[in-house]
């Protein structure tokens, strides 16, 4: 069950945090590399983190925030 979770900037993001987003992918796919895995989430500025009652990461999703002009307004 879903108690919690974690807005975080990827800098902020511990190994232990990386690897057991990485086993929590790789559990879900089949050839799935822990490289590209690293590549893609080191490409991203901040990631959401569901933990359970025990804090263990049960699900995540990154993202990248692009800046954009709308009728010259950023």
């Amino acid at each position: 069950m879903i108690t919690g979770y974690r807005i975080m900037p990827i800098a902020k993001v511990s190994s232990a945090e990386i690897s057991d987003m990485y086993d929590l992918m790789a559990s879900h796919y089949n050839n799935f590399f822990k490289e590209k895995f690293i590549k893609d989430f080191n490409s991203k500025d901040g990631v959401i983190a569901l933990y359970d009652e025990q804090l263990k990461i049960r699900g995540f999703l990154t993202y990248r925030i692009h800046e954009m002009e709308v009728e010259k307004k950023k």
